[in-house]
């Protein structure tokens, strides 16, 4: 689920710092049921996580996890060296930088994204950010992960 007026912000953005080639949003992971995804243990979601209503007569449990985020592009390379913290979801790209470094690499098919920022981040540290604001739910299904 987009938020709205996400694409204007991240364009704006874009347009006012030339030199940064990727630009995530905080991002929202939420499931349905509290063994629906394996990693279950995350905590309940809290009022107003979700863009949409959810009672407390509700038979439906969902749990939400948002993304690390951080408007500092030199702390996400850094973190990257840990995790993937650029949603990949949420991203809006310079198309010709994502080119230049070669695109997607399919043999890393569970992680291509991953790759991606970690070669991006390798040419520029600073060329990968974030903003603060949610821009994108990502419901997940009991058949991905």
């Amino acid at each position: 689920i987009c938020a709205a007026k996400r694409f204007a912000q991240q364009l704006r953005f874009m347009k006012g710092n030339p030199s940064l080639a990727v630009l995530g949003m905080q991002s929202v992971v939420f499931w349905e049921g509290s063994n629906s995804h394996p990693s279950s243990n995350e905590s309940k979601i809290i009022e107003g996580l979700l863009p949409f209503p959810v009672s407390s007569t509700s038979t439906k449990t969902f749990t939400a996890r948002p993304a690390l985020y951080s408007a500092d592009p030199g702390f996400t390379a850094w973190s990257m060296l840990f995790s993937c913290t650029i949603s990949h979801p949420s991203v809006m790209y310079r198309k010709s930088v994502i080119l230049e470094a070669g695109g997607y690499d399919e043999d890393n098919y569970f992680a291509e994204d991953y790759s991606l920022w970690l070669r991006l981040v390798r040419q520029d540290p600073r060329s990968l950010s974030s903003r603060a604001s949610i821009g994108v739910w990502h419901r997940k299904h009991r058949k991905h992960s």
